[in-house]
This record gives C-alpha cells, structure tokens and sequence, in this order.
C-alpha cells in the first residue's frame, strides 16, 4: 500500500430536510454523518459497511465533491478538495462514483454513447472517447451491445454498464454504492473480477455494503457506521469478526463467510410454474420477452419458442444477443382457408417448432424459464398434436417454469395452469375495439 489517497478529518453532514424533520420528530437525528475521522491508502479496497440510514452513501457523496461538509475536511492526495468547477471536474474523472441503482446513471441512447460521456468532459476527441468508451465496454463484458440502449438490459447488465462508464474516465479511484446489490451470484462474480483487475492496475476502491461476506472477500480495511457516526475502524478481517459490536450495530444477523451454505442446487429446486397468456389485447408476446429478459437478468436458462410468428426479426435478434435461446419460428398466422397450401404450409412449420420445444422442454437446464409463443393460437387452429403438448406440459420439471401465450386458450391448459391472465380488448385514445394489453399480472 502506498500513502493517504483520500481522508476525512471529523466531517460532518446534515440534509436540509434531515433539520426540518427533526425538528418535527425529535428521535430522527440530525446529521446524517458526525465528526468522521477516516484514512483511504493508495491501492487498497475499504468497505463501508452499515445498516439503512447509517451514512455510507452519504460519505461516498462527500468523497465525490456532490456534497459539502457542514465541517471538517475531506482532503484528496493530502490537500482539502478544491471546489471551483476546474478543480471538481479534475476530482471526478480520477475519482468515479457508482451509484447503487444504475437507471440514476444512464441517460445516453447506447451503452457506447454513454460509456463515452466522461472522456468526452475531460477533453478526448470523438474518435479516442469512443475508443476508452469500448475498451470499458469490453472490461465489463459488454462489447457485443455497444449499440444497444440501456433500458433493453437487465438490472445486472446495466450495473455493468454504469461501470463501463466510470471506467473510461481512466479514474485512480472507484466509489461504489451498494455495488452488487439486486445482482444474482453469476452477475455478481463477473462484477467482482472487474474490480480485481482494476485494483491489480494499482486502482483505489471504496464500497458500501451490508453484506459482510462481500466486505471479508474483498477488503483491505473495513469502516463500520452506525446511524452516522465511527463504530470501528481497522483491518477487515479483525473488525468484522467482532461480532458483539457487529450485533450493536444491527449486523450481526446479516450473511458473513461463516454463514450457513447456499444449497449448490438453488433454484433449480425451486417450483415450477405454468404461466398461461391468452385473450384478443396485444402485448402477450412483449410480456414473455419482459419476462425471458428479466430470467436472463437472475443468470437463468431463457428459451423463446415460436409458433407462428417469423424468424428472422428484430425483436428475435435483440433477444438472441442478450442471451435469450431461440428456437421454432412460424410463417405467420393461418390462412383462413384450411385447405389451401399455404396453411397447410404454415401448419407444418408450427409443427416443426414444437418438435424444438418439445425437445427444450426435456432437456433445458434449471433453473430455466420457456415461453411457448403462440402456442395457444397454433393450438386453437388444431394444427399441433393436443395429446402431445398436454402430456408434456403435465409434467413439472423442478426450477423450469413455462409461460404460454396466444388467444384462445383451451379449457385443459387453463385448467393445467398455475395462473391464467385474460388480456383484453379496451377502449383506446383513438377509436373503441383496439385490442390493448391491461392488467396483465404475473
């Protein structure tokens, strides 16, 4: 470790609202952080660590120049923080902030645009800003959706994202919020080796957190708040084994490294569920993207099966890309005529697309979701073997959840389902009778 980086000399932080509040409620404290006196050395990794409200956020935001102490002193490589807009802008770029909900932090219309934003501020010419812009994109794991915009990804990915766009302010410090909180282990562990190259570059990192198993993996030192003030300071390793100031602190229950295993098995022991979405609205087949999407989030197995609508398509491609298994793939919707070749053509293709479900449905790794795209049209219209598709949905494979979609559902699959919702046609802005997704619950 090398010499003090960023230091708090008995800082202290009130919101204004905090002051109006306690005034009205005289057990709410007034400031958020009081008289902290804490050392950040080049190179090494401390967590804040504390319950809700205990002032970690808060500190970080001091750290970063977006809050002014009300006293004390935050000083940055031994001198205090120089405030003018010159000096501020030189503070952030070389030391980067991660908020805890990433949707705080994205705003561009593509995840290289955005990662692009701070190079851009600190001068760098189009062509080099998009250049540290993928490179960061690359560090995190996202190069193939640089052109992507951020609201199609999953929370996960988008933490990531907002990552990507510290990183490419080339900062010597990273403060993060809650960095892996909402995130699955798989999400989490590929967020973790990020930060284990940064600090192999000789990169500084100050965390927040709760979970204390995450604090002894990571840490170097370990600063434990309670309701703003020093509870303990010092070596990680001691500090967070001291489990009766841990308890007076409301963190003796949270998960450390002693905690009781996870089950290896997790969700894939998990109930299975049989989701049906039918009805004459739109929007049952942007509900099972929603949710393969989401499932894709939580590092599960995502399969769409299609029935009769086409591949290739947009939708499909940006579905593919994000990890989404596509399989099946129709020709449209029936003709009218069952007897012409072109139902007969489309009927075939159907067939052929459930051959492939049926196929995922044995075979598919839990813990998985299977959205079964229209599946309830091709079986109103007769064109699937009904024995076949019950047989296969009777049977609850444990962590594979199914979601069917298409109108006309028919009784023995609603009967069959865990939940069944009717999507229906309701007045429109425009004109009565357009079909319109409402009140779809899952």
């Amino acid at each position: 470790m090398d010499s003090e980086i960023l230091a708090f000399r008995n800082v202290g932080y009130s919101y204004p609202q905090g002051l109006r509040l306690s005034e009205r409620f005289p057990s709410l404290r007034r400031e958020a952080v009081a008289g902290l006196t804490i050392s950040v050395r080049a190179g090494e990794c401390v967590a804040l660590v504390g319950g809700n409200g205990s002032g970690k956020s808060t500190l970080l935001k001091l750290a970063n120049g977006l809050l002014v102490p009300d006293h004390g002193e935050v000083l940055w490589n031994g001198d205090p923080i120089d405030r003018s807009r010159r000096g501020l802008a030189r503070l952030r770029a070389e030391m980067g902030l991660l908020f805890q909900d990433p949707d705080d932090q994205l705003f561009a219309q593509s995840l290289v645009q955005d990662a692009a934003f701070g190079p851009l501020n600190q001068g760098a010419t189009a062509n080099e800003a998009r250049e540290r812009a993928l490179d960061a994109l690359e560090r995190v794991g996202l190069l193939e959706f640089a052109d992507l915009p951020p609201h199609v990804l999953s929370h996960g990915m988008r933490k990531r994202a907002a990552l990507a766009g510290v990183l490419a302010s080339h900062p010597r410090v990273l403060l993060l919020d809650e960095p892996t909180a909402g995130l699955d282990p798989s999400s989490e562990e590929r967020f973790l080796r990020t930060l284990e190259e940064f600090r192999g570059n000789g990169g500084t990192v100050v965390l927040s957190t709760h979970d204390l198993r995450l604090a002894r993996r990571v840490s170097d030192a370990a600063v434990v708040l309670r309701s703003g003030a020093l509870a303990a300071c010092g070596n990680a390793e001691d500090v967070l084994s001291d489990v009766a100031m841990l308890g007076r602190c409301g963190l003796a229950g949270m998960r450390t490294e002693h905690a009781m295993p996870k089950d290896p098995g997790g969700d894939a022991h998990s109930p299975a569920r049989l989701l049906v979405l039918t009805g004459e609205g739109k929007g049952k087949t942007s509900s099972g993207a929603g949710m393969l999407l989401r499932a894709v989030g939580h590092g599960q197995t995502a399969v769409l099966a299609r029935f009769v609508k086409a591949r290739p398509s947009a939708e499909v491609e940006v579905l593919d890309r994000l990890g989404v298994r596509v399989v099946g793939g129709g020709k449209g919707f029936l003709p009218r005529d069952e007897r012409s070749s072109a139902f007969q053509r489309h009927a075939q293709a159907a067939s052929e697309a459930w051959v492939a479900a049926e196929s995922v449905l044995a075979s598919v790794q839990a813990p998985a979701l299977v959205v079964l795209d229209e599946i309830c049209y091709a079986l109103a219209k007769g064109v699937l073997a009904e024995d076949a598709v019950r047989k296969a949905l009777s049977v609850r494979r444990p962590g594979v959840s199914v979601v069917c979609t298409g109108r006309g559902a028919p009784d023995w699959l609603r009967t069959l389902a865990d939940t069944v919702s009717e999507v229906g046609c309701v007045k429109h802005g425009y004109a009565d009778g357009i079909p319109a997704t409402r009140g779809v619950e899952l």
